[in-house]
């Protein structure tokens, strides 16, 4: 099916795997130094560069929903791969503990992100509009979705493209 599985170790399976976690709420990707390391060692591994970009100058400072304050360590511009083509996404990032990364509100509409929840599948429409891609649901529920490799392995294709929500 094209999924990535995932034990009940949870957190540590989802930062171990390069896996983002689909977060619609999120403001910005924020992801924590291990996850950053494990994504920089798998790229590192299969691809023979880190396809990372660390920009120390921004340290965006983020407010969480139980009021605390962060101050990001850095900003990285990491390279994805997305079908045919080649992309780039930012992630602040923190050092909390072995936190995966958080797939922002703003990273998943620029990939033209639709996410059915009944059958855990999207489609990246500014990618490929023609291909359904399954997530991958952790042991908790959240979706993930891959951040190294390519966003539509294991994608199947439509028989028409997906024009969004509107044009049907």
């Amino acid at each position: 099916s094209g999924r990535r599985r995932l034990t009940r170790r949870g957190v540590n399976d989802v930062v171990s795997q390069c896996m983002g976690v689909i977060d619609s709420g999120a403001t910005a990707s924020l992801g924590s130094v291990d996850a950053m390391e494990h994504i920089m060692k798998h790229n590192l591994s299969e691809k023979g560069t880190s396809r990372m970009e660390v920009d120390f100058d921004r340290k965006p400072v983020f407010k969480f929903g139980n009021g605390a304050r962060k101050e990001c360590l850095s900003t990285v511009q990491m390279s994805v791969d997305a079908g045919a083509k080649k992309g780039a996404m930012e992630v602040h990032i923190h050092d909390a503990p072995q936190q995966p990364v958080l797939m922002s509100r703003k990273a998943l509409a620029s990939l033209g992100a639709t996410i059915d929840f009944a059958s855990n599948k999207v489609i990246y429409s500014k990618v490929d509009p023609t291909m359904v891609v399954p997530l991958t649901q952790a042991p908790n529920g959240h979706l993930l979705m891959p951040l190294t490799g390519n966003l539509l392995t294991g994608g199947t294709k439509r028989v028409t493209p997906f024009c969004g929500l509107e044009a049907e």
